[in-house]
């Protein structure tokens, strides 16, 4: 397929040096080269060596064919002496030649060689901006696959925190879609925002793997000292995401995913963990997840208690104003609350099917 690209650009650049063998521009930009000369050297130079036409052509073709190979290889200083040795060479020629009362047609080694050199330069460009594209999505899509990789083990560890994954993220997107679309927080939501929460949403518990399963999966609450080990996930959490940064390189989707992690137990009022953070300290991120994850819990059914009613859950959630959440997200849930019930109805559905 290489061979194949290299070997249509050079045909191309070969039929552009056919085109301006007989060009009419080139022609008279060689001709007002020559009065110029003839000033300096007088009426006698010899413009009736057609000869020097063809050379030129060959010349510059075989100049522009080696200028392809050194940008495809990226030798820029390479192709920077190249071009300066061949301009001077071409200078010393024409100042030889007219000395010696012959004109070479230098309008036919310059012009050509110059504008299959702007030709390759903006080929060269935009092959570039191509394969830096397909090198993003190929990242783009490794981080997705190790975020879909954790998510899995997030399955497999706990088969009730699996189920409730499907259903926050459909929560978490929801509320910033609505965000988005009535322009609340501009500087920071925007459709990628949209698209990265909803991929790393289900991430939020992946720290629960490394809770030991008598505490995770006990049948009823937790004692004061569970509690405080169970409160260890967010930290476990961060942990795994900061080590996939480390080998991945930081980006939008890994940054949201640590943030999500770790700030998803955080409060409005600062009574939240790990950090203890307040009102805009927490990630908006993390905020989301947190209203999310919480109205999850309430309207689903766990080891230790029935599902509430949506009214309840509702009432709840508006409750926790300023409290655990953030006013403008209380707001927001109001006008999407039934969007929540049937995403709750639909998943909850699947489980049974299931």
């Amino acid at each position: 397929m290489r061979v194949l690209k290299y070997t249509i650009i050079i045909v191309l650049i070969a039929l552009f040096h056919v085109y301006f063998y007989q060009n009419s521009l080139i022609l008279l930009i060689d001709t007002r080269i020559y009065d110029i000369l003839s000033i300096y050297y007088g009426d006698e130079i010899n413009t009736n060596n057609t000869i020097f036409i063809q050379t030129n052509l060959m010349v510059s073709l075989i100049g522009s064919i080696i200028t392809l190979f050194l940008i495809s290889k990226r030798k820029y200083i390479c192709l920077f002496l190249f071009s300066l040795i061949s301009f001077g060479i071409s200078l010393i020629w024409l100042e030889y030649s007219s000395t010696q009362h012959l004109y070479v047609h230098i309008a036919y080694l310059w012009i050509p060689y110059a504008n299959t050199f702007l030709f390759i330069s903006v080929l060269a460009v935009l092959i570039n901006a191509t394969e830096q594209k397909k090198q993003k999505v190929s990242l783009e899509k490794s981080h997705e696959a190790a975020l879909i990789n954790m998510i899995h083990v997030v399955n497999i560890h706990d088969k009730e925190t699996g189920e409730h994954l499907i259903r926050t993220k459909e929560y978490a997107r929801t509320l910033a879609q609505y965000l988005y679309e009535h322009h609340l927080y501009e500087e920071i939501i925007n459709k990628e925002f949209v698209s990265n929460i909803y991929k790393t949403a289900p991430l939020h518990d992946i720290g629960k793997v490394g809770i030991p399963d008598i505490i995770l999966k006990k049948p009823g609450k937790f004692t004061e000292e569970e509690f405080k080990v169970m409160k260890n996930h967010p930290t476990l959490g961060r942990e795994i995401v900061l080590n996939s940064i480390k080998f991945y390189s930081e980006n939008s989707l890994l940054s949201m995913a640590h943030d999500i992690v770790y700030y998803h137990h955080e409060k409005w009022d600062g009574t939240g963990y790990p950090s203890k953070l307040k009102g805009e300290e927490i990630p908006l991120s993390g905020q989301i997840m947190a209203l999310a994850d919480v109205y999850d819990a309430l309207v689903s059914k766990r080891r230790y208690k029935e599902p509430f009613s949506y009214a309840k859950a509702d009432a709840i959630i508006v409750a926790a104003r300023e409290k655990t959440f953030n006013p403008i997200l209380i707001d927001a849930f109001l006008e999407v609350k039934e969007k929540f019930h049937e995403i709750s109805e639909t998943w909850r559905e699947e489980k049974e099917k299931n």
